[in-house]
């Protein structure tokens, strides 16, 4: 049998990095970083499509400085709109479905309950605004998509909460979270298998449109932080951890130059009905990442 070949955009990244592991062996992978291809060049990112011509293509790649794009506002338009924009053309164009990651960030955070789908985008930062006019860009240009949105992604590698954390507890100094913002923790491993789920789905039936993939459970940062220190701590045996040092601020007490929604929850139920599964707790996935970090890191 004939694998059919994926072209994945933003290799390096949490969910570009578990994307290679997941879909590696069932499909001929072509996996581009910042180092192969600019995305700020439009002509290159049609050439390497046009070249690659695969049978799916799946955009890992964003600009995903939250408050670094309040002033380099130009540059995340590039990398999450034009590009994007340039990649759903192209594909359309030559007849291939694209897969396309987007973010809690395209709410405000107003809602009282999980967003649903069809919620109506209202981002309150730069990097929201830029992640929205990604989606409808693919949804312009490209009928045969699957938009995808999650959040607070974590995972053993690259910059996230959990390696923040972690690092925190090697350093016993003291933290301030933040504990009225609420959101679903989601493991790159989960929306990795979540896609590769999607693609073998597609080529059952047309299920196009978007979804949110994030995993069971809510959760506030200072209690997310919280977990992650006691899971360590239980992981590590020996070793006690200061929980004391950790400190609990409104979002009032914290100024960053974006704004974050305060509600965060996306509800994955439509995901659950087409793939027919449940999602994993956060905690589960969460203790499956320390674990990976503990042995990368020998904490």
């Amino acid at each position: 049998m004939i694998q059919k070949k994926i072209l994945l955009f933003g290799k390096n990244g949490q969910v570009g990095q578990a994307l290679r592991k997941e879909l590696s062996s069932d499909y001929e992978l072509t996996a581009l970083g910042r180092e192969d291809v600019n995305l700020e060049n439009s002509k290159l990112v049609a050439q390497v499509i046009e070249d690659i011509n695969p049978d799916f293509l799946i955009n890992a790649a964003a600009y995903t400085k939250v408050d670094q794009a309040e002033d380099e506002s130009d540059l995340a338009m590039k990398i999450n709109k034009i590009a994007t924009e340039i990649m759903a053309k192209k594909t359309c164009e030559l007849g291939i479905p694209m897969v396309y990651y987007s973010t809690d960030y395209v709410f405000d955070g107003a809602k009282d309950g999980p967003y649903v789908e069809d919620d109506k985008p209202n981002p309150i930062s730069l990097y929201g605004v830029t992640k929205h006019q990604g989606e409808e860009a693919v949804r312009e240009n490209n009928p045969n998509h699957i938009i995808l949105r999650t959040s607070w992604v974590f995972s053993s590698h690259g910059n996230n909460f959990v390696k923040t954390i972690v690092n925190f507890a090697k350093n016993k100094s003291t933290l301030n979270v933040i504990n009225d913002q609420i959101g679903s923790p989601t493991s790159d491993t989960w929306i990795a298998k979540s896609t590769h789920k999607i693609l073998e789905k597609l080529q059952e039936k047309n299920c196009y449109g978007t979804y949110h993939v994030v995993c069971d459970g809510t959760t506030n940062w200072f209690a997310f932080a919280q977990y992650i220190l006691i899971a360590l701590e239980k992981k590590m045996f020996s070793k006690k951890l200061d929980l004391k040092n950790l400190v609990a601020i409104k979002s009032e007490e914290y100024i960053t130059k974006a704004q974050r929604p305060k509600n965060s929850v996306l509800s994955s139920q439509k995901l659950k009905l087409l793939l027919n599964i449940d999602s994993p707790s956060w905690k589960n996935e969460l203790n499956q990442v320390i674990n990976k970090i503990i042995k990368m890191e020998e904490i």
